[in-house]
């Protein structure tokens, strides 16, 4: 993923802390620090459609549990930043296709949060990547009219990109 120039031209990247055997994005969240980008991480904003706002991350960040147990950085409502300040997100999955569909855990955060990227489909800001093991990969699925295809799925075998 580093040598991606959509990473390499990135100022803001968001990522996630792992649980339930997701990849670990802390590696990539690493060396964008060491580059001197700025790293975010999701915090569920209590609203009528589940959403996510993304709140900076360093080592430092003061963390809380959020309503499902997932550790996020203590928001302060000011510092918040929406989905479309940030150049790259890099999602977790359950599984992926070959169309670059992606399956979470079904509270349909993402999905809600991204779903500018249906209409605005040459528009693409942020770039939405996914990091999944190959193991992951489901045959192509139909996907609902309010899913948000990936832009990119990396694994530990191959890089799925859009066309």
């Amino acid at each position: 993923m580093i040598k991606l120039p959509v990473y390499i031209k990135a100022r803001r990247i968001a990522a996630y802390l792992a649980v339930d055997g997701e990849c670990d994005a802390q590696m990539i969240m690493d060396h964008a620090d060491l580059m001197g980008k700025e790293i975010y991480l999701p915090v569920l904003v209590a609203t009528r459609r589940p959403k996510l706002l993304f709140a900076r991350y360093t080592h430092n960040t003061p963390m809380v549990r959020n309503r499902f147990g997932i550790l996020e950085p203590r928001p302060v409502r000011e510092h918040l930043r929406t989905a479309r300040e940030m150049d790259i997100v890099i999602t977790p999955l359950v599984g992926f296709d070959e169309n670059l569909n992606r399956v979470g855990m079904g509270g349909g955060f993402y999905d809600s949060t991204f779903s500018f990227h249906r209409i605005r489909q040459h528009w693409k800001h942020p770039r939405l990547i996914a990091i999944a093991y190959e193991c992951q990969k489901t045959p192509v699925h139909s996907s609902n009219s309010w899913d948000v295809p990936m832009d990119m799925v990396i694994s530990e075998k191959k890089l799925y990109q859009r066309q």
